[in-house]
């Protein structure tokens, strides 16, 4: 979800998808309303759960704003209207409706200023020691490589025993 690009290329609140991966909803940077189309993920389900995630700038993982959910899908070929916004206090507003039934269900939560936002201390150690250990793992690579070059190079260093037809001829030479 993070981007290497540019500041609004950064993803600021997503809805986790069934297969759990984040889907970006807005990126900082973006117009304050979206609307999307939403279908379920298998086609027996009776019941659609959005979940949605704020996402700070630090790179840090993504903190739960809480989900919506519509229960008793009205068939099994619904398609959902998502629309959400978020308004000038930083309220995240969601209003997610099935058109042929009329049925809304609703959420509005505040978006979590990024000083509020819970610090994963566990996730940082974690990616400091993944660095730590790819910098050993490299290191070790290029001494492995370092010490087969020296092992190959030394074999061209040893001197080459004399081949027995040029000690014959220089024996009957001396003759």
């Amino acid at each position: 979800m993070r981007s290497m690009g540019r500041h609004s290329d950064l993803v600021r609140i997503s809805l986790q998808l069934a297969n759990g991966e984040h889907f970006p909803l807005f990126l900082y940077g973006d117009p304050r309303a979206r609307s999307l189309s939403l279908v379920p993920a298998a086609r027996d389900q009776d019941e659609v759960d959005v979940q949605f995630f704020s996402h700070p700038l630090d790179g840090s993982p993504p903190s739960p704003l809480g989900g919506l959910r519509f229960p008793d899908l009205p068939s099994p070929d619904v398609e959902l209207q998502l629309d959400a916004a978020i308004d000038e206090s930083e309220v995240l507003s969601v209003v997610l409706r099935h058109r042929e039934s009329d049925r809304v269900e609703t959420f509005d939560v505040p978006i979590p200023d990024e000083a509020t936002l819970p610090v994963d201390h566990r996730g940082l150690l974690l990616s400091w020691v993944w660095r730590v250990l790819g910098v050993i793992f490299v290191l070790a690579g290029l001494a492995l490589i370092f010490w087969l070059t020296l092992v190959v190079t030394r074999w061209g260093q040893q001197a080459s025993p004399r081949s027995p037809i040029s000690s014959l001829y220089t024996e009957t030479r001396r003759v």
